[in-house]
């Protein structure tokens, strides 16, 4: 099975028991208003946007989403049905179809421990980042992420 009908068959399954995220959008606002200066002119890009919650609050908050990325079109579909206006893309994380040196600010969350190669995945957000770019990321910790 490939990379992306597994994470298909990941969303399906989660959608299908009402599961609309598998973070806290609400934590991860606030981890962005604390840590990550972004300005209006600014393009920002999202590796691992799953269902588009993120990507959908930061257009409410009238920030210029490039896209919202995710391997899984289960989770793209989903993202483009609730958030229309919020452009989102099919792409894998290792090989991101992103001109080098466009994106201002590239976010992402609980992603990087999903990745099989690793390198090439950090070599491809280091890619498409401007010189002065913004990378923010985060990865499940007990404290943050416990289970319930």
């Amino acid at each position: 099975m490939d990379k992306r009908s597994f994470y298909d068959g990941v969303w399906q399954r989660g959608l299908d028991r009402g599961k609309q995220d598998f973070g806290d959008t609400d934590q991860t606002l606030l981890f962005i208003k604390q840590f990550v200066p972004i300005r209006a002119e600014q393009r920002i890009l999202e590796v691992g946007s799953g269902a588009g919650h993120l990507c959908g609050e930061l257009v409410a908050q009238n920030l210029p989403m490039l896209a919202g990325t995710d391997i899984s079109f289960v989770a793209l579909k989903k993202a483009s049905q609730t958030y229309p206006t919020v452009p989102f893309a099919q792409m894998d994380a290792e090989s991101l179809a992103v001109t080098a040196n466009s994106v201002d600010v590239c976010l992402s969350f609980d992603v990087a421990e999903h990745v099989p190669d690793i390198d090439a995945y950090f070599s491809e957000i280091f890619r498409i980042l401007k010189k002065d770019g913004i990378y923010a990321l985060q990865t499940p910790n007990k404290i943050v992420n416990t289970i319930s």
